[in-house]
């Protein structure tokens, strides 16, 4: 049984806190949902904006918005992390 099956096991949940879009489109974070057992993702707007500074992985889509005509950076933000 795999460590967080065991946790799971005793009535408690693990969540995973680093979401990263790279994480999602290659496939890696629903490999650790299904085969890690992971049963909760956390949002945190400081991992996230490290996401957005410090890395090319949301440009394409921070771009698109702005060439639709969306300014607000917080009505960005809320689409990029829904």
């Amino acid at each position: 049984m795999h460590r967080v099956q065991r946790i799971a096991s005793v009535g408690q949940s693990v969540w995973h806190g680093y979401v990263r879009r790279d994480l999602e489109d290659t496939g890696a974070l629903a490999r650790v949902v299904e085969d890690d057992g992971i049963a909760e993702l956390m949002y945190s707007p400081i991992i996230f904006q490290k996401t957005i500074v410090g890395s090319s992985l949301v440009d394409r889509e921070i771009r698109e918005r702005a060439s639709r005509g969306v300014r607000d950076p917080v009505a960005i933000e809320e689409t990029l992390a829904v």
